[in-house]
């Protein structure tokens, strides 16, 4: 009987904690997410000249292209961004560099 009851506190424990390898298999690895995020925005800085707004870098497509030539999917990269924004502290300090690396 008492076997049963630790292996079911196990089993329940083991439940309730997620597999940080598997939760980070699904995300852009934080250095990789800062590169496309500085790579984006000068992108954006490039399009803020033209006066075409069919060609800002917020089309869907071409950050879908953009995101396919790291080798990640849009849904990768939203699941990423919604991840970062449940933890400001790191999401601004990634802003943070990127904004640091623009002005240099």
């Amino acid at each position: 009987m008492v076997r049963n009851w630790i292996l079911l506190c196990n089993i329940f424990l083991c439940g309730c904690f997620p597999n940080d390898e598997k939760v980070r298999e699904d995300f852009i690895p934080k250095d990789n997410l800062i590169s496309i995020l500085i790579e984006l925005e000068q992108k954006q800085l490039l399009n803020d000249s033209k006066s075409d707004f069919s060609n800002t870098i917020n089309s869907d497509s071409v950050v879908h292209a953009f995101l396919q030539q790291y080798g990640y999917s849009y849904d990768v990269y939203e699941k990423t961004i919604f991840f970062y924004l449940d933890k400001p502290k790191e999401m601004i300090d990634m802003l943070q560099v990127v904004k640091d690396s623009l002005s240099n």
